[in-house]
């Protein structure tokens, strides 16, 4: 999915003289022309929240603090570019007056600061522990704003993630496990506080664990157990996270096959679907599933039906028996299916 952005004016401000400033009075005008009603922020439109926020902000007078841009000198409008340039440039001095933003009472600052922290990356190690700390904040937002400039900072901030998965507020393990969930690379050293996290009381922070394990493939093999109980969880987010993570971390175990077969009857189709797509993952060790992979191509739910088509594609020659059904999957009502049926039935075809 690739999100849409809208764009809201950036601003900055030239001084009288030509020094260059540093530290915490060209932080300050930053924060100033982020905060300000025409900053350009990146944005979801799909989500709720951002036509909340945006409405909020069309909504607002012109600020005391946009008055005072103005007098100052207004210049240009800047691009995304240009703002980030600014931040990396001024790196560590620009960490503790953003981590002191973290507190600020107005919201909208609290929220720059996070991201700035995030462009700055590595080199705002120093506010890791206010990032961990901002998962407390009032402001449901500023959580994920947070998790995401720790995501930025890098490895330096996977021990504090660790640690804050044993903190005693849900949210905060909700907000390291996302964090840890987005990180661009994770060492295998935290495999055993994920697996910690498949018992957690919170069902997000399951969910999440699960799905974060599956990355690692085979060296998270000793989540396996955990996940086959997480598979009959309650929720239905922490059946579907732990059936995408067994298909990538199961792949030679019998009995994550034998898991998965009696999971793709599950009541949720979204769980289903993970089911159908863990055992195409999986490959041809997930030939005895091909039985159970039939009755899911009449699934009411069409990406289902498509996902057990390539499931069985990718099972290969092993899949022989579908071969009619697929067959008749190719006058499914809808095109993806059909398209998924056809793909499927040249792989088998052609491995056997």
């Amino acid at each position: 999915m690739v999100p849409k952005f809208l764009c809201l004016k950036r601003m900055r401000m030239k001084f009288r003289n030509k020094l260059v400033i540093f530290g915490a009075a060209a932080l300050l005008v930053l924060l100033v022309g982020l905060v300000a009603t025409r900053f350009c922020v990146r944005v979801n439109l799909r989500e709720p929240k951002v036509r909340r926020l945006m409405a909020e902000l069309r909504g607002e007078p012109p600020s005391l603090v946009e008055h005072w841009m103005v007098k100052l000198e207004l210049l240009e409008p800047r691009d995304d570019s240009e703002i980030e340039n600014d931040l990396k440039r001024l790196g560590r001095a620009a960490v503790p007056p953003l981590v002191q933003a973290l507190k600020d009472s107005d919201v909208k600052t609290r929220r720059v600061a996070a991201e700035a922290l995030g462009i700055i990356g590595p080199d705002a190690e120093a506010a890791i522990p206010a990032l961990i700390e901002a998962f407390k904040d009032q402001d449901r937002y500023m959580h994920s704003r947070a998790a995401y400039a720790l995501r930025d900072i890098g490895l330096a901030a996977v021990p504090a993630l660790i640690r804050a998965l044993k903190d005693a507020d849900p949210e905060v393990r909700r907000s390291a496990i996302f964090a840890l969930d987005n990180m661009r690379w994770l060492p295998p050293e935290v495999v055993p506080s994920l697996i910690e996290s498949l018992e957690d009381e919170n069902g997000r922070v399951r969910a999440r664990a699960a799905s974060t394990l599956g990355y690692f493939g085979t060296e998270a093999k000793d989540a396996i157990a955990l996940l086959l109980h997480t598979l009959k969880d309650r929720d239905a987010a922490v059946r579907e996270s732990s059936a995408y993570a067994l298909g990538q971390i199961g792949r030679e175990s019998n009995d994550v096959v034998c898991a998965l077969i009696k999971a793709i009857k599950d009541r949720d189709s979204v769980v289903r679907y993970s089911v159908a797509e863990a055992l195409g993952s999986i490959g041809p060790g997930a030939a005895p599933g091909t039985p159970h992979l039939v009755p899911a191509l009449r699934d009411e739910d069409p990406f289902v039906r498509e996902a057990a088509a390539k499931a069985l594609g990718d099972i290969g020659a092993g899949a022989k028996g579908a071969v009619g059904a697929l067959k008749k999957a190719l006058k499914d009502k809808e095109e993806r299916v059909r398209e998924a049926a056809a793909e499927a039935l040249k792989k088998i075809q052609a491995r056997e």
